[in-house]
């Protein structure tokens, strides 16, 4: 009698399940994936967000010391 591999013999009966398991993985690869990026989105939205704060600070900032050097100058 003749030995079979098993995964080679489940292979051979069950042809479309290596297929259904892959679909099967990369959804939930892709769900993980979705996931991750959404969670990356909405970090990269706070650092906008922040950044545009700072860099609006920094306007105001840069347009006093003007204002305030122009009043010097003209003392």
């Amino acid at each position: 009698m003749k030995k079979h591999n098993d995964s080679d013999t489940l292979f051979r009966e069950y042809p479309n399940m290596p297929s259904e398991f892959t679909k099967i993985m990369d959804e939930k690869d892709t769900r993980k994936f979705m996931r991750e990026q959404y969670q990356m989105l909405q970090l990269q939205r706070r650092e906008y967000k922040k950044n545009t704060w700072l860099l609006i600070i920094s306007i105001i900032i840069a347009l006093a010391s003007l204002i305030v050097s122009i009043i010097a100058l003209y003392r």
